[in-house]
């Protein structure tokens, strides 16, 4: 098929052959044109519409984007009166001021994705993380003038990197392990080797700031949200991909506008409810927001690995954007994103999204009606009852809580990732009715009262971001708040208990 991302809309191009795959309340349906290159996972694809933006190039475009909460390019923005759409074409003019780039990701196989690595509770167990640390980048300070030298000479085996993303903090502070990137030594060049650097564009100082303004109509201005009394370029990063780079498949919590300024980039969509199909990470494990699943590799070569990750299972969104392009990319749609061609510059300006500070304020500010001085057998007895009266709450079809825990993390995110023996078996967890009994018993009121606070809270996530989110807001809180109680090694037991007794 034609690889240009307007010819499915050509007078001459046949119909698209509709698939039956539908997301959501159903009115989408995403339509089987091609394969993606280079990914045999993803069986179809639909372009993501391209709107010209008429009323004006500096009219704000970002709530209509976040209305349509579908990916949307958009051409003809304020994008095109940026200083950066021509200052930033030449690399060496670009970084000419720029002495070092602080955390430069190194990949050192050439694998055609890059994985990767949050600080998470999971990394303080090296059993658990250490193949997966051995397949990750290394990140070091390196010269501008050395990172322009390297991306620029030739390289061998194709493949692809690391799109410099996997910062995010997933866990407290006491318990965020060891990192694999460092700051040692920059490592000798080898052919193979790919580089990417993501950093704050005010870092760069006022002027190149200056060169990427205004900002403000690519801002979704939420009510969580207020450019006026917040910083308003703090989430407005810079990205310089060679060709090859790619990102694995992830999610962000946020809404997020890519701009591109120079070179080419694909990216692929998933809607929120693929995660059955590409398999997340534990949100403990430092693969977390990422999928356990690689587009790359055809699922046939290893059908039991991930069931659900099969031909006919994987329907995707594609855009191909070039300079001044910016893609709508919509809060936890999955994506994974590949430089195509020269060394991309973009630029991702990120708004936050109500359902998502929603949950942060249930993860945060809610806490769990369980005392610290109670002894575990009762503290286990309430997190259990607390799981499933709020998964009872949420009417989820007839889906119960040992449903929907074996469902969105036992048989998905922990299939793969299977602990060392924990200091309990599963069975210690186990339904209690006296433990229960008890605990409504003595402590009914301080338990009710804060379960009714957690309850309202995911009324109303589901209300602002709906039902294709909710099972991930979800799923995430459930292994959160059972990590809080009983740690990082028992909460695969724990999950295993409330999914099989």
């Amino acid at each position: 098929s034609d690889s240009n991302p307007d010819s499915s809309n050509s007078p001459d191009a046949p119909p698209p052959t509709t698939g039956t795959y539908c997301y959501g309340n159903g009115v989408y349906e995403l339509a089987v044109l091609t394969h993606v290159p280079g990914m045999p996972a993803v069986d179809g694809v639909e372009r993501v519409p391209t709107i010209d933006w008429t009323p004006s190039p500096l009219d704000a475009f970002a709530e209509f984007a976040a209305a349509a909460d579908t990916p949307l390019i958009f051409r003809e923005t304020v994008v095109t009166k940026w200083k950066a759409a021509a200052a930033w074409q030449d690399l060496d003019s670009l970084l000419e001021n720029v002495t070092m780039l602080p955390g430069v990701k190194v990949n050192h196989r050439g694998a055609p994705a890059f994985k990767y690595y949050h600080r998470a509770p999971m990394n303080t167990i090296d059993s658990l993380v250490a193949d997966y640390r051995a397949t990750t980048f290394t990140k070091h300070d390196m010269p501008a003038a050395e990172f322009l030298r390297r991306v620029q000479a030739p390289r061998s085996g194709g493949g692809g990197g690391v799109e410099a993303g996997g910062d995010d903090v997933l866990a407290t502070d006491d318990e965020e392990g060891p990192a694999p990137i460092n700051g040692g030594p920059v490592p000798a060049h080898t052919p193979a080797m790919q580089y990417a650097w993501a950093g704050k564009v005010e870092d760069w100082g006022l002027l190149r700031l200056s060169e990427v303004l205004p900002l403000d109509p690519l801002m979704v201005l939420g009510p969580s949200f207020d450019p006026a009394a917040e910083h308003l370029y703090r989430e407005t990063r810079v990205w310089l991909s060679p060709s090859g780079t790619t990102t694995p498949t992830h999610y962000d919590i946020s809404h997020n506008m890519l701009v591109q300024v120079k070179g080419r980039k694909r990216v692929v969509l998933f809607p929120p409810v693929s995660w059955q199909t590409l398999y997340p990470f534990p949100l403990l494990h430092p693969g977390g927001l990422s999928a356990q699943t690689s587009l790359h590799v055809d699922p046939a070569a290893d059908p039991t690995a991930f069931p659900a990750f099969r031909r006919g299972n994987l329907l995707a969104y594609v855009a191909e954007i070039g300079p001044g392009e910016v893609l709508y990319i919509p809060p936890m749609w999955w994506h994974s994103v590949t430089a195509l061609d020269e060394t991309a510059v973009s630029v991702s300006v990120w708004s936050p999204y109500e359902g998502s500070e929603l949950y942060t304020k249930a993860v945060e500010s809610t806490p769990l009606p369980i005392k610290s001085n109670w002894a575990v057998p009762r503290k286990t007895a309430a997190l259990r009852l607390l799981i499933e009266s709020l998964i009872r709450s949420l009417q989820m079809d007839g889906i119960d809580a040992a449903e929907f825990v074996r469902w969105t993390l036992v048989d998905n995110r922990y299939v793969h990732t299977t602990p060392p023996p924990t200091s309990e078996p599963y069975e210690f967890y186990c339904w209690n009715r006296e433990l229960e009994d008890e605990l409504l018993l003595e402590a009914e009121a301080f338990f009710t009262a804060g379960l009714k606070k957690v309850i309202a809270s995911f009324a109303t996530i589901v209300r602002v971001a709906g039902q294709d989110r909710r099972d991930m807001y979800l799923a995430n809180y459930i292994e959160l708040a059972v990590h809080s109680i009983v740690g990082t090694k028992n909460t695969p037991s724990f999950l295993l208990a409330l999914a099989q007794c």
